[in-house]
């Protein structure tokens, strides 16, 4: 499985770690250009190679065609609802830590728009809680 970490923060450092225990193929990486510059890749090379850094995701979607986006960024809307239609339009699926495991309760409007692109472009996202 392909996978891409979108938030490279303490929770997306905390998704890698893990991914690289189990041995899944971190495809790539994609924050802030400041962020990006600090990352040592020593000790990242996955089965594909070491993971493409981007700042733009459409790009590093193009580049790796991912199974699978990690998105571990703060709540924001607007950015959510931009991440899952880029993941429509590459055809994979997203696994959100940010806040959407309650959606329904908490930004209806967010929720129907997220579950329309989702069963348009017939993939999967879920909304996973973490422990802070």
């Amino acid at each position: 499985m392909r996978i891409v970490q979108v938030g490279f923060g303490e929770v997306g450092k905390e998704n890698v770690r893990q991914l690289r225990i189990r041995g899944y193929d971190l495809a790539g990486i994609v924050d802030r250009k400041e962020v990006l510059d600090r990352i040592d890749l020593a000790g990242y090379e996955g089965l594909g190679g070491p993971p493409v850094l981007e700042n733009e995701l459409h790009i590093c979607l193009e580049k790796v065609k991912p199974d699978v986006i990690l998105l571990s960024t703060s709540y924001d809307p607007v950015h959510i609802l931009e991440v899952v239609s880029q993941a429509a339009a590459a055809k994979c699926d997203v696994v959100s830590a940010n806040g959407i495991v309650d959606i329904t309760e908490i930004d209806t409007r967010l929720f129907e728009a997220i579950d329309r692109v989702a069963r348009e472009a017939d993939i999967r996202v879920l909304g996973v809680g973490i422990v802070p």
